[in-house]
């Protein structure tokens, strides 16, 4: 997931926080976040972003609702490559 403060903000955010279901998963400093989130197949997943001043309090946040369809492919699940013919 990416997320960022919004181009022109001049606010004093410090941190970034990301929750998944409440529960958080990732806290950065600085204004911007680029981290990956586990999710489980088959449910619907709250994903928060919360935007901290330098006192902790919230200056903003933005919430996404994720619903997790099918995991991806394991590397055991993909079918080899053919060989490749000899010249």
């Amino acid at each position: 997931m990416t997320a960022n403060v919004a181009s022109g903000f001049t606010g004093p955010v410090k941190t970034m926080e990301v929750f998944r279901d409440s529960t958080l998963v990732y806290q950065g400093p600085g204004t911007m976040v680029n981290t990956s989130v586990d999710l489980s197949a088959g449910a619907t997943h709250n994903l928060t972003v919360l935007a901290l001043k330098q006192n902790g309090q919230t200056e903003g946040s933005a919430t996404v609702y994720v619903t997790v369809v099918n995991p991806p492919p394991s590397a055991s699940s993909v079918a080899p490559l053919p060989p490749v013919p000899s010249p």
